[in-house]
């Protein structure tokens, strides 16, 4: 079948909702499952239901985000790792080399974020076109905080060579109802804020449908 037949129309550049219209457009059983669900489960893959339905509400299909559990973070090649015919390596979805699938032995360095928002665009000549808006870790209650926040700095450092990404990422980590937001640069990594996301003005969904508008239309 001819892929460019297939090829969807350009994405329509419209008006993007208020932050407070995206909170609204989140039914309030999401909620109230969120907040019956989180702190009672034995195991943390028990929130993925729940919480890939929260994050689906804020970054709607129809505007190409797309919610990706246990998302694989690769790490992309240096310069100086690619010789001149581009040999053993395979152009990744966010714009980096990685080494290539062909390649004998297992591929180093992949991390599981729990999920990542991302922005699709659909290209003609390319299986994917990917751009990193968020990461979201998640742990069942603040138990072990500094191993996971090494995990957060880890995918942030990782993520620094996917060159299609938001020039300022986060990764939001899931302690129970606890959110601490660490924030990623070049020159290093650390963590900005901490939220309660069952707080009366619940910062963190403020946080994530500022994102979805900033990039309604990207």
């Amino acid at each position: 079948m001819n892929q460019a037949r297939l090829l969807p129309p350009p994405l329509q550049i419209e008006e993007p909702l208020a932050v407070d219209e995206i909170i609204r457009q989140i039914d309030p059983w999401i909620f109230y499952h969120l907040r019956s669900t989180i702190g009672h489960v034995h195991y943390e893959n028990q929130l993925y239901g729940i919480i890939n339905a929260f994050l689906t509400s804020i970054f709607p299909l129809r505007r190409r985000f797309m919610t990706i559990p246990q998302y694989m973070l690769r790490r992309a090649l240096e310069l100086e790792e690619i010789d001149e015919y581009l040999a053993n390596v395979s152009f990744g979805s966010t714009d980096c080399f990685f080494e290539s699938r062909d390649l004998a032995g297992n591929e180093e360095f992949k991390l599981y974020p729990d999920f990542a928002i991302v922005k699709v665009t659909p290209q003609p000549n390319s299986p994917r076109e990917h751009r990193l808006i968020a990461l979201i870790e998640v742990k069942r209650d603040e138990k072990a905080v500094s191993t996971a926040m090494t995990q957060c700095f880890q995918y942030l450092e990782q993520a620094q060579g996917h060159l299609s990404r938001r020039e300022d990422l986060c990764c939001y980590l899931m302690l129970g109802s606890r959110i601490n937001v660490i924030a990623g640069s070049a020159t290093g990594h650390e963590e900005v804020e901490t939220f309660d996301m069952f707080d009366c003005d619940d910062q963190f969904t403020r946080a994530l449908c500022t994102i979805a508008r900033e990039e309604w239309n990207s």
